[in-house]
């Protein structure tokens, strides 16, 4: 655990997103070191180029364990401790293709499930002052563009920090 100047401390941990273990021990030692999480952002993909009928089912199976469940895997961890009327907490995914592309079939399937789940997750936990969306990236992130890392941050910064979020649901940033 470090501290950068001007900002809170910051913690760096590594795990499996495909992994029950690896994701438990991450929310739970960031607890630990850091306290009650505030804010969540789920940006895990298994990002392959595929076209559809290239993959067998395992593999299909394994490239959505980490695109989709994972973030539910995430969502279990720090959602329903939340519901129980603590503090509030943000929880957001990072989308993409909002259109299928062929050329990336699986990542296209998964996306538009964690579309799905991430609506599900705001209609079940809003009652409770629990923020869901998702931030939807169509395109390469590139510095200088509408695409920039610091511009796409600065997103889920105002969805967290805001009294009224600013948008519901999704974002869809283009170039």
């Amino acid at each position: 655990m470090e501290t950068l100047p001007g900002s809170g401390p910051r913690l760096s941990l590594v795990a499996d997103a495909s992994s029950d273990e690896d994701m438990a021990r991450v929310v739970h030692e960031t607890r630990q070191n850091l306290g009650e999480i505030d804010a969540v952002v789920y940006n895990a993909a298994a990002i392959r180029a595929d076209a559809p009928g290239d993959l067998t089912s395992a593999e299909h199976l394994r490239l959505y364990d980490v695109n989709v469940v994972g973030a539910l895997r995430l969502a279990k961890l720090t959602l329903q401790r939340r519901a129980a009327g603590e503090r509030a907490l943000t929880f957001i995914v990072t989308g993409g293709m909002p259109i299928a592309k062929p050329s990336y079939t699986s990542l296209s399937l998964g996306k538009a499930a964690l579309r799905a789940l991430t609506h599900a997750l705001a209609e079940e936990y809003s009652a409770d002052g629990i923020r869901v969306g998702m931030v939807t990236i169509d395109g390469g992130i590139t510095r200088g563009t509408n695409l920039d890392p610091d511009r796409i941050a600065e997103e889920y910064w105002r969805f967290h920090s805001s009294p009224t979020p600013p948008w519901r649901g999704e974002l869809v940033l283009t170039p």
